[in-house]
């Protein structure tokens, strides 16, 4: 009887919710003088400059950047999974790329500005308060070159041992303070590197992906070390490209690279006796990108068991190892460059590491620029770190006359439809009150829904081709029948196809509005009453999320479809009430009456606002796709009540509690 009686009075209390809701008549009291110039937005817009300048401090033109609300990379320097960014663009022929940032969730303070493409310094941080520009750039080439003895041999040259467990040697001794080889007019000069060829590289070693069938990494007949087939020889040059996945992790990790030689093929090699016996000689003490020269080159030298030469006689075979944090700056570390373990060589026979063991040097010939491009992978297979993309070091080696390897591991990614496409994103809550233009109950769950907004863009050029919505409605907590649209800033004349929603067509050749939902109650299979607004009702989940796609029949640029320019509203008893949030203008299909009631609307700069306060829509910033859509308040619970700060927020012209949505009396929201 007790239970019977408890029920009861829940659906009376509900009933009359509802009613009060729904009947809500002005009292006449409203203020409409002066005009609310608050925006309520939870979000902020930030104009910004990225330059792009190469080793030889020249300004570089059509260098990809990316732009991130959160850290890409997580503490072990991998790329997150499913982390997209806010903006995209190319820099331009000055090497410059001006972006216009919208929709920067308030709990943001700074911004993660990446290229991934090698030679540039990798990531850096720019904190939104500072200001000022970014500038991706690595470190700038040494101008000094080191005398040449007149005495010193020009055939032959001397070897140092470095360490004597792993036969290590090195014949450069002139380093900065970086440890970074000196030019010396002879073995070690700088070489400019072509935007075609940091392309090419970007291309064949993408960050977190690359060779996606293991049977190239494990089967040694994929071996790619290269082997001297000409008669009289070869000169060998190594030149330095960058690490392609460089991030904030990275920062004080000193890799070195070095090469060993050996004859009769790889097969009669053995771990772990040859994988310590070969000789292998340093090329580069330290591959940090932000401290070792884009473009610097090396001469590789042979060593002929007394002496190095220049040229490598024929049947060597030549491969490559990374040893895992050999430098410290200005000195070895021991325990690395003596620890087998620490070496990743590209020859399959000789690693000491991993399940299953691996290549971890993969080399790809290109015929456009006569060179190899060799990518080294730091970590093995099993390691928390491990990413497979082979960019950890990445190099090109020339040589006269030309060597390659005898197979191809093949660049995969082209048959991808996806090939080519940068995603930019942003996601955030939609919360309509729809008493408008009466002030209702500010709970702002008549219409709740989650939202991604994607901009898909040319990764050659950064211009639009395609935009897609994604909508998961949470909740319904009015009674009054309403439909969902958005109006988006691209000509309608521009759409090739929409797919999964409907246009609204008109001779107006202005924005494209889109028809989501003649009635949300579609979204629960039109059940009645409130949904997903009391704690003591069971939660409902939506039956039919959006995703639409809109294709483009021409790409604009990204300026001209700025996030901060899609246009959500609902529309209430009949299509021509539209809905929006604050400051947003009603599309060509509303037919509103500014003014009224509660509405402080001005009809020029200001709409679907009141003097007191409040708005008739919300839109609350989520940092990710991940991450928990806002939390709205429980029926009948005034914002204010429900968000302490809220008022404080709104007082404060946005000054004061930005973050306000973050801090809720979890007595008084929908937690669900």
């Amino acid at each position: 009887m007790k239970r019977s009686l408890l029920v009861l009075m829940c659906i009376c209390s509900f009933l009359f919710a509802c009613t009060e809701k729904d009947l809500y008549e002005n009292d006449g009291n409203s203020n409409k003088g002066g005009q609310m110039d608050f925006s309520f937005q939870n979000t902020t817009e930030k104009n910004l400059s990225v330059y792009a300048q190469n080793s030889s401090g020249e300004y570089a033109s059509n260098v990809p950047v990316s732009i991130y609300v959160e850290n890409p990379y997580d503490e072990n320097g991998l790329r997150k999974s499913g982390v997209t960014s806010i903006a995209y663009g190319v820099t331009d022929a000055n090497g410059k790329l001006n972006v216009e940032l919208s929709k920067i969730p308030n709990e943001c303070s700074q911004l993660y500005v990446l290229t991934d493409w090698p030679g540039f310094g990798g990531m850096q941080t720019y904190e939104l308060e500072a200001g000022g520009d970014v500038i991706l750039r690595g470190p700038q080439s040494d101008e000094s070159t080191i005398a040449k003895s007149k005495t010193r041999a020009v055939e032959e040259y001397s070897g140092k041992l470095i360490n004597k467990d792993m036969n290590l040697y090195t014949y450069l001794n002139d380093l900065d303070n970086k440890g970074c080889p000196l030019k010396d007019g002879d073995l070690v000069s700088d070489v400019t590197i072509s935007k075609e060829l940091t392309k090419l590289v970007s291309e064949w070693y993408p960050e977190a992906k690359n060779v996606r069938d293991d049977k190239y990494l494990v089967n040694p007949e994929y071996c790619t070390d290269m082997e001297i087939k000409d008669e009289f020889g070869c000169e060998v040059w190594v030149t330095y490209i960058g690490d392609g996945g460089f991030s904030n992790a990275n920062v004080n990790i000193r890799n070195m690279l070095c090469y060993y030689q050996y004859e009769g093929g790889h097969a009669s090699l053995k771990q772990p006796n040859d994988s310590k016996a070969l000789h292998k000689t340093i090329i580069f003490n330290n591959t940090n990108q932000r401290e070792m020269p884009y473009g610097r080159r090396v001469q590789l030298l042979y060593w002929n068991g007394e002496n190095y030469v220049k040229v490598f006689p024929k049947g060597i075979h030549i491969g490559w190892a990374l040893i895992q944090e050999g430098y410290n700056q200005k000195e070895y570390d021991e325990n690395s460059i003596k620890d087998v373990n620490k070496y990743r060589f590209s020859t399959f026979e000789l690693s000491t590491v991993g399940s299953p063991k691996t290549t971890q040097g993969i080399a790809r010939w290109s015929d456009e620029f006569g060179c190899n491009i060799v990518g080294m992978e730091n970590r093995e297979i099993g390691h928390r770190a491990y990413d497979g993309d082979y960019n950890d070091i990445l190099f090109t080696v020339t040589a006269t006359p030309v060597i390659k390897p005898d197979v191809e591991i093949p660049v995969e990614g082209d048959e991808d439809p996806s090939a080519g496409i940068i995603k930019s994103e942003v996601f955030g809550t939609l919360a309509f009150e729809d008493m408008y233009p009466y002030k209702g109950d500010w709970d702002h769950n008549d219409f709740v829904t989650d939202y991604v907004y994607t901009k898909e863009q040319d990764a050659s050029t950064g211009e639009i081709t395609a935009i897609v919505l994604e909508f998961k409605v949470r909740a319904l907590g009015g009674l009054r029948e309403s439909g969902f649209g958005i109006e988006l800033p691209v000509k309608l004349s521009n759409i090739a196809r929409v797919i999964g929603a409907g246009l609204e067509t008109t001779n107006d050749a202005g924005r494209t509005v889109i028809r989501i939902k003649d009635n949300v109650r579609e979204f629960f299979n039109n059940m009645e009453g409130l949904v997903n607004t009391y704690p003591n009702i069971d939660h409902v989940e939506s039956s039919a999320d959006v995703n639409m796609r809109i294709e483009l029949k021409k790409a604009v640029a990204d300026s001209e479809v700025s996030f901060s320019k899609f246009n959500p509203f609902i529309f209430v008893n009949g299509r021509e009430r539209e809905i929006h949030l604050p400051d947003y203008q009603p599309t060509i299909f509303g037919k509103v009456s500014f003014g009224v009631a509660d509405d402080a609307t001005n009809g020029e700069n200001s709409f679907y606002k009141t003097n007191e306060g409040h708005a008739w829509g919300l839109d609350i910033p989520r940092m990710s796709a991940d991450a928990e859509g806002w939390i709205y308040p429980l029926e009948s619970v005034s914002i204010n009540d429900a968000y302490p700060q809220y008022q404080v927020w709104v007082s404060s012209n946005g000054n004061e509690s930005k973050t306000w949505y973050a801090h809720p009396n979890k007595e008084k929201v929908y937690a669900k």
